[in-house]
């Protein structure tokens, strides 16, 4: 299964004059069956849009319920665990396993990958919220879109990609690497629109190429 990217951004600095954070933890259980046991991670957050949007991001569940509370939906993994006779039942099954990359000046950047329990399959997602505003901003981040898809399609061009195609939606998928030196280096956007599967799902850019069509206010917080 080809890994989902939404968003990834790699390192992101705060002055500390403007350092502010609210609570989000990661609430882990286990449950075991078979005698094999398994760790289960609930995100635990106050903030009810974004809650609903981590829930939707992965279609885990055949209801596709969504819980007000973290506690709730943590016991529900439990319970589609205890329901399982055996090992086998879990294939398909996988639950979200999280990391907090940071959570400064309200803004939230987390990571959600889902790994299924009896298969090699992994699906991950990157995404940044905004807490004051209860709201992803995925790509509110860029500005002059139409220009910066002209400088991928240009991009394209050289590295020889037929059939890489750039939308809206791919400028929605990408990662922001940083080198050895702490230094952003790269920005990487993912494309689900291949038709040549020959070709990579991504286009690279330097962040030179890119800073130009991020927004002052999420720039500012960069560390370049």
């Amino acid at each position: 299964m080809k890994m989902k990217i939404c968003f990834l951004l790699i390192y992101i600095l705060f002055s500390p004059l403007f350092i502010y954070s609210q609570k989000v933890e990661i609430i882990k259980d286990t449950v075991c069956l078979s005698g094999e046991c398994f760790e289960l991670q609930e995100l635990k957050i106050t903030k009810p849009i974004i809650y609903s949007k981590i829930q939707t991001t992965f279609d885990l569940f055949d209801n596709n319920e969504i819980f007000a509370d973290y506690k709730e939906r943590l016991n529900y993994k439990k319970k589609v665990f205890k329901d399982c006779k055996s090992l086998d039942e879990l294939r398909g099954y996988g639950f979200e396993h999280y990391e907090i990359y940071f959570n400064s000046n309200n803004l939230l950047y987390i990571s959600i990958t889902v790994t299924s329990y009896r298969y090699p399959n992994e699906n991950s997602c990157y995404l940044l919220f905004d807490l004051k505003k209860d709201e992803e901003v995925g790509i509110k981040l860029l500005k002059n879109k139409k220009k910066l898809i002209k400088v991928c399609l240009k991009k394209i061009k050289e590295k020889g990609y037929s059939e890489f195609l750039v939308d809206y939606n791919t400028l929605s998928q990408y990662r922001i690497d940083i080198d050895e030196n702490g230094e952003i280096s790269d920005i990487i956007f993912f494309s689900d629109n291949l038709e040549n599967h020959n070709d990579p799902n991504y286009i690279d850019l330097y962040f030179s190429e890119v800073k130009p069509f991020i927004k002052s206010k999420y720039l500012k917080y960069l560390h370049q």
